[in-house]
């Protein structure tokens, strides 16, 4: 795949912004189906990256609150917990 240079339309579809929110219930929901079969000692198990199974949901979880907010017209900022005037 090539890079687009300044300028060039992206020719690809635009996905409503209900049916991102729709799939992030959906993933969210296949994820806590998978993560219930696991025990406490997988879930903390680090893998090859240094990361465990709990490391990678966390960040999964921090990041889901602001794009959420964003996808809704909500301050990505105050998602993360800054009030308006840190920035």
């Amino acid at each position: 795949m090539r890079a687009k240079t300044r300028g060039e339309a992206d020719t690809a579809p635009v996905q409503p912004k209900t049916d991102l929110l729709d799939r992030m219930v959906e993933t969210r929901r296949d994820n806590d189906t998978v993560i219930s079969t696991h025990d406490e000692v997988s879930l903390i198990r680090h893998g090859a990256e240094e990361w465990s199974v709990k490391d990678h949901l966390s960040h999964l979880s921090v990041w889901e609150a602001p794009l959420r907010a964003l996808l809704e017209g909500n301050s990505m900022a105050e998602a993360l917990g800054y009030r308006s005037g840190d920035l």
